[in-house]
């Protein structure tokens, strides 16, 4: 028998002639409240400046403080975060960055826009995070960077990773644009490389609508970063350029609503970890499904990954629930823009063929998960 033809005749409950249809529950979605509408009201009342200026600065001391790096500087998003990162460090035609097969397509991306090439390493089973001894054999005279990715919060083998560019003379960059809040051994991720970036989209773990930072403790790249995202402006500002920039500022409205955000991160922190418990609990026992093990004393969860024989039957039947899910992000090199990249990568390669992204909004509720995992069990009796 044809497993979704059982469950959509048995997903209603019915009274009489009525089908009683519970909400839907989506994947993702932001979360605000009264305190940010009245935090840009007031602002708005105020007749600011709108654009980058007192309440940016204000932001971008949070966010430093928070990474306990020296510097901050807030962009329009990550992947400007990314691709400055990769500019202050001079990457350019020619050059390599090493970055993890599994990911955003926006790391490889900004490699690119720099001017470098990105050479893609397989990552490790256990956090989806780049293998070190996969990187070690791909480093070559024309590596110039080295960009870890923090994928869903974990950080993998940051020590190890660390030693290498330590040993090689090669900077590291950390792509945390999905661990704002997740910490290793007691330090922020995103600290532990030359430079870090955070990404503030509407599913991460605080919000600016768009919006990313960079942090580091190093003033060069600092002083680099602030020059080219004001067209290369000598601090200051005025009209006189000395170096190649562009128009990458941030806005103070966003930042009134960062700084809102910012002030309840460690309750967000602490529910993305109890999402994350609750799914846990249910789930990995349960034939047929795997989690990743979590070390949520330290690792802030983005999404709730799960890994299945087939995940887009999983994702139609729980859409068919009225349960929202996403696939997760396929391997780099299956990617068309990125098919001519050879080699083989056996861990991204499973990942993304079978990982789903079940439900993780901040206002999930302990039942809404039960039924959540309830649906992915009833799945699993019939596959």
């Amino acid at each position: 028998m044809e497993p979704l033809s059982v469950f959509r005749e048995s997903k209603f409950l019915y009274s009489g002639m009525q089908k009683e249809v519970t909400p839907f529950i989506p994947q993702t979605a932001p979360s605000y409240g009264h305190k940010e509408r009245e935090a840009i009201d007031l602002y708005l009342q105020s007749n600011a400046w709108l654009t980058e200026f007192e309440k940016t600065i204000a932001f971008e001391q949070e966010i430093a403080k928070r990474a306990t790096t020296t510097y901050a500087s807030v962009v329009p998003n990550g992947t400007i975060a990314l691709f400055l990162a990769f500019t202050a460090l001079g990457i350019k035609k020619g050059d390599e960055v090493i970055v993890p097969n599994l990911t955003m397509i926006a790391t490889p991306n900004a490699v690119q826009l720099a001017g470098g090439t990105p050479v893609f390493a397989d990552v490790d089973s256990e956090s989806l995070c780049l293998n070190p001894d996969e990187v070690a054999r791909l480093i070559t005279p024309r590596t110039k960077a080295v960009c870890h990715v923090s994928l869903g919060g974990r950080v993998g083998r940051m020590e190890s990773l660390m030693e290498l560019c330590r040993e090689k003379g090669i900077p590291l960059v950390e792509d945390a644009a999905q661990a704002f809040g997740s910490s290793h051994r007691g330090k922020p991720v995103g600290s532990f490389g030359d430079i870090g970036i955070y990404s503030f989209t509407p599913h991460k773990i605080i919000t600016t609508g768009q919006g990313g930072a960079l942090v580091t403790n190093r003033e060069d790249l600092y002083q680099a970063i602030e020059r080219l995202k004001d067209f290369g402006r000598l601090q200051g500002g005025g009209d006189h350029h000395d170096h190649l920039g562009w128009n990458f500022k941030f806005t103070d409205l966003q930042a009134v609503l960062g700084l809102v955000q910012l002030e309840n991160l460690d309750e967000r922190i602490d529910k993305k970890r109890e999402i994350f418990a609750h799914y846990q609990s249910q789930l990995t026992d349960v034939p047929g499904v795997t989690m990743l093990h979590t070390n949520l004393e330290e690792t802030t969860p983005w999404f709730i990954e799960v890994f299945v024989e087939k995940p887009l039957a999983l994702a139609s039947f729980l859409k068919e629930q009225g349960i929202g899910t996403r696939p997760m992000y396929p391997a780099i090199h299956t990617q068309p823009i990125y098919a001519h990249i050879q080699g083989e990568f056996p861990v991204s390669t499973h990942a993304g063929a079978h990982g789903l992204w079940l439900p993780s909004s901040l206002s999930l509720t302990p039942s809404e998960i039960t039924r959540i995992c309830n649906a992915v069990k009833e799945f699993l009796r019939f596959v």
